[in-house]
């Protein structure tokens, strides 16, 4: 008899946080069980030298949104690989965060300084944070 009340309250409990999720930030969405809806894709990388010893780098792309929730982007790791195979991994806020509607793809860009020196050879980028898209921008 005890088991079943163990389930029963169980039960109740993930029910309720299902039908009614924390919402105090206005997200009504937990971005980490919908990461794999958002890919990043068509990462493209122009450097340019800024003097004798920086660079600057201009990244571009598209994030598709797969699943049935908007999300707004707001922080996208990137993984820049130069000749010598070494990656430059940052992770990147948004200045201007954007929303990205179910089923549909939005552009992107970023412009960041790196030490790298060697030429680049492959971009990768990925969202690592973003908030439901219905929401209020934080």
């Amino acid at each position: 008899m005890c088991v079943c009340g163990v389930i029963a309250i169980g039960s109740f409990v993930f029910i309720c946080a299902w039908t009614w999720p924390n919402d105090r930030d206005g997200s009504r969405y937990d971005f980490a069980w919908h990461r794999r809806d958002l890919e990043a894709k068509n990462v493209k990388i122009t450097v340019r030298p800024q003097g004798t010893n920086e660079y600057y780098y201009d990244v571009s792309g598209f994030v598709t949104n797969k699943g049935r929730i908007p999300w707004r982007i707001q922080d996208i790791e990137l993984s820049i690989t130069n000749s010598q195979g070494t990656p430059d991994v940052v992770h990147a806020s948004m200045e201007n965060s954007f929303v990205v509607q179910p089923h549909t793809e939005h552009a992107f860009a970023l412009h960041r300084w790196t030490s790298m020196t060697n030429v680049v050879v492959a971009a990768e980028a990925r969202v690592e944070n973003a908030q439901d898209g219905n929401a209020l921008e934080k």
